[in-house]
């Protein structure tokens, strides 16, 4: 799954809890649970991983090659 699929997923067991609660759902609460544990399976992948998603993270590598870009230009001629 991916991280967007992992997000989908949350938000339909989200409801189908929600559902459940209110006695209008179709899925039972073992079968919920089954999407919660292979939800979780899926998240393993990203543990322990840097999110590269952060704004600090994002800004760190646009200052990065901002500084690459200008290491590499050409000296003015005087």
């Amino acid at each position: 799954m991916t991280k967007l699929q992992i997000i989908s997923k949350l938000w339909s067991i989200i409801f189908d809890l929600v559902l459940l609660a209110n006695g209008q759902s179709n899925k039972t609460l073992q079968e919920i649970e089954k999407d919660i544990d292979l939800v979780e399976f899926n998240c393993r992948k990203y543990a322990d991983v840097d999110d590269d998603e952060l704004p600090e993270n994002i800004r760190a590598a646009e200052r990065h090659i901002t500084v690459l870009k200008l290491c590499r230009r050409k000296p003015e001629k005087e």
